[in-house]
């Protein structure tokens, strides 16, 4: 197995990790947007509020899935089936953006720059998954499975 596919392992589980952390700090950010949105400018009650609720709910969702991902991903890379853990990275990474895009757009709107340095964990974190794509994109060393003996 090639070290390539170790390091990028390692380094994506790490990132993993910091996405997750970064998902349960950003939760009550994003449902204070929900509630700032709804009660300041929009008149929302009943159904329409549980949509509400429910969009920012799933966007929670997507942003700790994208860092489960990213460390499935990791574990893949790690066991040699580097094409396969790649794309499940580039998955995790993606659907984490969603959320923290989101967030980052809310915090930097309605709070300011400063409160958008508590996403500094999820950058850190999405920085570490796409280094351990481009560190394991080299790696030529897969898990081989032995021809059968005739």
């Amino acid at each position: 197995m090639s070290t390539r596919l170790v390091i990028g392992g390692i380094l994506a589980m790490v990132g993993g990790v910091l996405m997750i952390y970064s998902g349960y700090v950003s939760h009550s950010l994003l449902y204070q947007a929900a509630d700032t949105v709804a009660l300041n400018y929009l008149d929302l009650s009943g159904f329409a509020a549980s949509t509400v609720t429910l969009a920012i709910s799933i966007l929670e969702l997507l942003n700790a899935l994208g860092g489960i991902t990213v460390i499935i991903g990791g574990l893949v890379l790690i066991s040699g089936h580097g094409r396969t853990g790649r794309l499940i990275i580039l998955l995790g990474g993606g659907a984490g953006l969603l959320g923290l895009l989101v967030s980052f757009g809310y915090a930097s709107y309605k709070l300011g720059l400063d409160q958008t340095l508590s996403y500094a964990y999820y950058w850190i974190g999405l920085i570490l998954a796409v280094g351990a794509r481009m560190v394991s994109k080299g790696a030529r060393n897969q898990v081989k499975v032995p021809a059968p003996v005739s």
